[in-house]
Formats: structure tokens, C-alpha cells, sequence
């Protein structure tokens, strides 16, 4: 006899998902958009302050660049490639903590506030290493960019997730509701 399913259920037959809408197959709760657009704020909170204070500084040498008579010196040009390698350099760091935390215990430091896990789409476990810098990296280059059409998507999935938990095969959990 079939199985009868209503249209409240998620099913993807290429991944074996089968689960009511808002949970996973094992009958935790998916996270909500809104928390997870917050988890996503705060987390950016923290690195733009550092952010701004490099670009303050940047903006400040481009506007001192030029000397009294025209040209440029060899400190200002320093100067502001110093700086420019400085905010590329946090934009790495966050990559790499963000996606060290996500592999160690499934969370950024904004997850961890409102309690939201990023789990294995597939069995709900904890990240591989290589899945967490991937889904990272894709984050930072692809979903942030486009006007943050990546995390766009979140709001059309079925299972709630950003174009970087697609790519990459995870679901965020919310775990206040376990």
C-alpha cells in the first residue's frame, strides 16, 4: 500500500528527505528565517567593527595620499597597501574562524547566541572539515554577493536553506525547540 503524505511534508527523493515541513527527518526543528537572519547580523556585528576601523584608516591614507607638490610618497603608498592587506586579512580570518567553529561544534558565534546548529543534511551529524570551509568559503564569495541572494534563498526552501547550505548539504537547526 502507498504511502500517503500530505502537502505539509518535504520530500526529496535524490537525498531520501522525508520529513513534515519546519523538521528534519529525525524530528528536530528546522531554524526559522528570522532567527537565522539575526544569527547572520550579529555574527556580522562582530567582524564589522574591526572592518570599518581598517577602512576608516584606509579612506584616511587615500585622502592624504597626494603630497604638496603632486606626488605621492613611498610611505603613503605603503601605507595604504599595508592597511588594504590588513582588511583583507580579516576578511580571511573570519572565513577561517567562521569555518572552524561551524566544523567544531556546528555554530558561529551568532548561532551559538540564539542556540542554531548547522547539522548534515543528510544524517543530522556534526560537519566534516572540508564541508565547513566550503560551505564558508561560498558563503563569503557567492551568497554574499548579488545583493545577498544566497541568503535570499532561505525563504524559498522547503528545508529553510541559504544557497551556501544547498551547495554544501546542511540544514540549521534550532535548537531551543529540541
Amino acid at each position: 500500500m502507498a504511502e500517503v503524505r500530505s502537502p505539509d511534508w518535504v520530500v526529496a527523493q535524490a537525498d531520501g528527505w522525508v520529513a513534515p515541513k519546519g523538521l528534519t527527518p529525525d524530528g528536530r526543528v528546522l531554524a526559522g528565517q528570522g532567527r537565522r537572519v539575526l544569527g547572520f547580523l550579529l555574527d556580522l556585528a562582530i567582524w564589522t567593527v574591526p572592518q570599518m576601523l581598517v577602512f576608516g584608516a584606509l579612506f584616511a591614507a587615500v585622502i592624504t595620499l597626494p603630497s604638496d607638490e603632486g606626488e605621492v610618497s613611498g610611505g603613503a603608498i605603503l601605507t595604504f597597501v599595508l592597511l588594504y592587506l590588513l582588511a583583507f586579512a580579516i576578511g580571511i580570518m573570519r572565513l577561517a574562524v567562521e569555518a572552524e567553529l561551524v566544523f567544531r561544534g556546528g555554530q558561529t558565534w551568532g548561532m551559538r547566541a540564539l542556540r542554531l546548529r548547522a547539522v548534515d543534511g543528510r544524517n543530522g551529524g556534526q560537519l566534516s572539515r572540508g564541508r565547513s570551509w566550503g560551505r564558508a568559503a561560498f558563503a563569503v564569495w557567492i551568497s554574499a554577493q548579488l545583493l545577498g541572494f544566497g541568503y535570499w534563498w532561505a525563504f524559498f526552501d522547503d528545508r529553510r536553506r541559504t544557497l551556501h547550505d544547498l551547495v554544501c548539504n546542511v540544514v540549521v537547526i534550532d535548537e531551543r525547540q529540541a
